[in-house]
């Protein structure tokens, strides 16, 4: 199959650089840095629809939204990973979530599991 068109678009992620390589015809010696992104899901932190948008130190951003109706989604991490690794919720990023999110927020987060319903960590994904 042949197609013409004025731009493209990739949206294979993290595998562009296999899909250039294998697919097209088009050569580059430019590299990809894969990163895998983290995100914890805990009971609401704040009341409202809007999210917060928060400065860590190290000059990295995390979010806060509104996640369904009754839990806040917290993210996202920004760390390298390798082609081929199976990327996993580390507790150290699940730990940096929490610490950033408790510094801004007036509920704390803490990465462990307590009788408190609002310390609860219900669920960890990332993307990549």
């Amino acid at each position: 199959m042949q197609l013409k068109a004025r731009g493209l678009v990739n949206a294979t992620g993290p595998w562009v650089k296999r899909f250039l390589d294998e697919q097209t015809h088009i050569k580059t010696s430019k590299r990809v840095r894969l990163i895998k992104g983290s995100h914890i899901i805990v009971p609401r932190l704040h009341e409202g629809d809007h999210a917060f948008i928060l400065q860590n130190s190290d000059q990295r951003i995390v979010f806060i939204i509104p996640y369904e109706r009754d839990f806040s989604c917290i993210g996202t991490t920004d760390i390298p990973v390798e082609a081929g690794e199976t990327p996993v919720c580390t507790p150290e990023e699940t730990a940096y979530l929490c610490e950033i999110a408790s510094h801004y927020m007036v509920k704390s987060v803490t990465p462990a599991f307590s009788h408190a319903v609002r310390d609860l960590i219900r669920s960890a994904w990332l993307g990549n």
